[in-house]
């Protein structure tokens, strides 16, 4: 092998000053970025994050004690090593932190490309991030030029974009998100083609909301509403055309498990009390067609509940104690949907102490904003989705804010010094 020679030597070793030059002057540069979306990600990024003491920077690596930083110029939203740029050319500009901005229209300083991902292949452009799985609260974007946004893996609980690229198709992946209950792309007057929503918690007319958007291209490629929380009655329809979802929607609540019915106990297993109604009227009459209502034991034996109603409600007797059953839904209107209940097993009595129920009353049912409990002895208060998920958690109070719930039914559980109380609300 022929050694270097002293000319090339030098000529080496300038280029790796030039290139080592090149690469710590990158990390100096400024950027022109949008004042409007930098208050944006501010005020997302200031949120608690899903780790105890860190908000949502700090997860994504940005050190907000660092000296020069300032929540109202994102050039200093830099790492513990001073980094801020994965990327960088006068005109365009790719962070640490997920975000792409360029500088020339129809951006003009605006995000690119946003990637909030941990898992590899979302998008193949763009690394995955580990952190994006402490991400949490609510993210807003008022104007976004974006053609691609990724937002998965997320425990973010409301996703707000308007999407307003009216020159470039543009897509967004918001999906795999456990606990993303709206989606809301009001006020895009862009060329948004694509949604993929799928695996979300999506579950009534008030998780996805398409409010003054454009009429003509919009979602006309793909919208992906499969996997979420929807039933029958609460599936929406496409929020251009107006007409009811042909694809896309197939498997509800697949990832929990099914539409919950009766009680959810400490094992996570649903149980209901002999005699106690099951109440699946709403899910009867959908578009002028009628459910079909099977009733199925585990060996998969279609059974006849101990009192049933055709428009709805169930019930089992004692000679049901013991056994599990799930009801499978069908309607002409969604012929690719299936709806299940999970499976919920009849019990004598569910462990929760109902006969103090009376002396435990929480109202008003329904609630609006604030619900108040009557217990003078209040351990703690627990208020569970329909998903088995704790959206609230209060120690020792008698008053309970729920204004910042989604409108639907919930479960309350009351614990006392010597009860256990599970109560249902409807939130307005």
């Amino acid at each position: 092998m022929k050694s270097i020679t002293s000319i090339g030597k030098r000529v080496f070793t300038l280029v790796v000053f030039a290139w080592c030059a090149i690469t710590v002057f990158a990390q100096d540069q400024i950027f022109n970025f949008n004042t409007e979306e930098v208050a944006d990600y501010a005020a997302f990024f200031k949120q608690p994050s899903a780790i105890e003491g860190k908000c949502n920077a700090e997860v994504m690596g940005i050190d907000i004690h660092r000296e020069g930083f300032s929540w109202d110029d994102m050039n200093t939203w830099k790492n513990a090593e001073g980094q801020i740029w994965r990327s960088y050319t006068p005109s365009y500009a790719e962070t640490v932190f997920g975000l792409c901005v360029k500088m020339d229209a129809p951006f003009n300083g605006k995000t690119s490309t946003l990637t909030w991902t941990n898992t590899e292949g979302d998008n193949k452009w763009y690394p995955a991030l580990p952190a994006v799985q402490n991400l949490k609260g609510n993210f807003v974007l008022r104007d976004c030029k974006a053609t691609v946004v990724h937002i998965s893996n997320t425990q973010l609980d409301t996703v707000k974009i308007a999407m307003t690229n009216e020159e470039n198709d543009c897509y967004l992946h918001i999906r795999r998100n456990p606990y993303v209950k709206q989606i809301d792309l009001s006020g895009s007057t862009g060329k948004c083609r694509q949604l993929e929503g799928y695996k979300n918690i999506l579950s009534d007319e008030t998780s996805f909301i398409c409010n003054d958007c454009r009429k003509t291209e919009f979602l006309d490629w793909l919208l992906n509403l499969e996997d979420n929380c929807y039933t029958y009655s609460t599936l929406p329809m496409h929020p251009a055309t107006g007409e009811v979802l042909k694809s896309g929607y197939k498997s509800q609540w697949k990832t929990a498990g099914g539409y919950p019915v009766g009680i959810k106990n400490e094992s996570g297993e649903y149980e209901i009390e002999v005699d106690e109604d099951i109440d699946l009227s709403s899910e009867y009459d959908i578009l002028g067609q009628l459910t079909t209502f099977t009733w199925k034991n585990e060996g998969g034996d279609v059974i006849t509940p101990t009192s049933e109603d055709l428009t709805g409600w169930f019930s089992f007797g004692d000679e049901c104690v013991g056994n599990s059953y799930r009801c499978e839904m069908q309607n002409a209107a969604y012929p690719q949907l299936a709806l299940n209940t999970v499976w919920v097993r009849v019990v004598k009595n569910s462990g929760i102490n109902t006969v103090q129920e009376k002396s435990v009353t929480v109202g008003p049912n329904p609630v609006e904003d604030v619900i108040y409990v009557s217990s003078p002895d209040v351990r703690r208060v627990d208020i569970y989705s329909t998903a088995g998920a704790r959206v609230k958690s209060m120690q020792g109070v008698q008053k309970v804010n729920v204004a910042d719930l989604a409108s639907g039914l919930y479960f309350v559980k009351v614990i006392t010094a010597t009860d256990e109380i599970v109560l249902k609300i409807i939130k307005k």
